[in-house]
């Protein structure tokens, strides 16, 4: 008698703007690392565009806007700066998107492996989703440690090596993000691709619809995607 394979889809989450509302946390981070260092504060509006990139990367960008060029002392003073913040107001200011909780709930009930991959140190990912008790929900959590951030794709490849490590032969894969660069990532993965409108950005033009596989307003509407996934129906 053959033996019958048992087939996983994978949908992998970014964090901030897909899963958790954080700007006022992060800009609160922000803010004081600059602050400490002499530098005015930033607005949340000019912070929005900014989520998704790397802290080094953000620093950098805001610093030379005020005319000021960044060295790598700096920078990792910077880093110290937001990190002191963010440990002792770790979900301040921060809330889970609605709908998630049932979302990944239903994901589980459907054996579809889920995992966080997130430009975050893993460690801070994952104290972050212990805080909102919402740690359980995922099969894994990943964040950038030491390799290339999105869009990148190593991140997706980390996580698939993960499952397969353990086991798990995965049918497809998903990436669902607020970015473009969660996105670029999943192209470059092969992965199929959400792009989320929730979250801290608004994606309507035809570039955003062109990059990705589906646009969600809700959660309801990411379900909907994955269950309409002619790779599930097959498997």
């Amino acid at each position: 008698m053959e033996k019958q394979t048992y087939l996983y889809p994978l949908v992998i989450f970014d964090l901030d703007g897909t899963v958790i509302e954080s700007d006022g946390n992060l800009l609160a981070c922000i803010n004081y690392a600059l602050n400490k260092e002499g530098f005015p504060s930033i607005t949340r509006q000019r912070l929005k565009p900014l989520i998704g990139y790397p802290l080094d990367y953000v620093f950098r960008l805001l610093l030379e806007e005020r005319g000021y060029t960044p060295t790598d002392k700096k920078l990792e003073q910077l880093g110290k700066n937001f990190k002191y913040y963010s440990d002792q107001n770790l979900i301040e200011d921060t809330a889970i998107y609605e709908g998630i909780p049932q979302l990944l709930h239903m994901l589980g009930k459907m054996k579809i492996l889920t995992a966080i991959g997130t430009t975050k140190p893993t460690d801070k990912a994952r104290e972050i989703l212990e805080a909102l008790h919402l740690i359980n929900s995922f099969d894994h959590v990943q964040g950038t440690d030491g390799f290339p951030y999105k869009p990148d794709p190593h991140i997706i490849f980390t996580i698939q090596k993960y499952f397969q490590d353990r086991g798990y032969i995965l049918s497809e894969t998903f990436m669902v993000g607020d970015t473009l660069l969660d996105i670029e990532a999943g192209n470059n993965a092969s992965a199929t691709t959400i792009l989320v409108n929730y979250g801290f950005h608004s994606h309507q033009d035809d570039s955003c619809l062109a990059k990705s596989d589906y646009i969600a307003s809700t959660s309801e509407e990411i379900l909907h995607f994955i269950k309409k996934s002619s790779a599930l129906k097959d498997a």
